[in-house]
């Protein structure tokens, strides 16, 4: 029997995963997910959003989030764009909002302020969370990486034999 899996290595998952993403049009997109539990006949947590691009300079979406036993809510996304074809004029505004129904609060806000700078964009956010919890960014990305991150920190390196005392301090880029 020692070259037989276990017969519990042979069943299906118990969790079935969906995952929907659908453009059917092409000012609008959808995107649905959710696990269902097929032994104990429930869905675990489910999301949908849908997109829509009212025209170059709008769009905006509505969601729903599920979560059995945590939460039920609602999102919201608005942006929109001024001057977006004069990069030197060109800023957009965004809002996004997360409203949780159980408990009738609006979970998490988040305003964005954003200046096209030719090859690289500056961003302002404010983040308000659980009606108290403010955070607030300050975001600069090129244009030609947009998802490349440059963090830098102060940090002691001990000099290195040979080297100038006063190398005390010096800036490192992290990965």
């Amino acid at each position: 029997m020692e070259n037989f899996p276990d017969s519990s290595e042979n069943e299906l998952s118990s969790i079935i995963k969906y995952d929907l993403e659908m453009k059917p049009y092409g000012w609008m997109y959808i995107d649905a997910e959710a696990e269902l539990d097929r032994r104990k006949k429930q869905i675990d947590n489910a999301s949908a959003d849908i997109y829509i691009d009212q025209s170059e300079n709008l769009s905006y979406g509505g969601g729903y989030r599920y979560e059995k036993h945590e939460s039920t809510q609602l999102t919201g996304y608005l942006r929109y764009d001024v001057n977006k074809e004069d990069w030197k004029r060109h800023w957009t505004f965004d809002i996004y909002e997360r409203y949780d129904i159980q408990e009738k609060i609006l979970q998490e806000q988040e305003y964005r302020i954003i200046k096209d700078l030719h090859c690289w964009t500056g961003e302002f956010t404010c983040r308000v969370e659980d009606e108290s919890d403010y955070t607030f960014y300050v975001i600069f990305k090129l244009k030609a990486f947009p998802d490349m991150a440059f963090f830098f920190r102060t940090a002691y390196h001990r000099p290195r034999p040979g080297s100038s005392e006063k190398e005390y301090f010096k800036m490192s880029a992290m990965d």
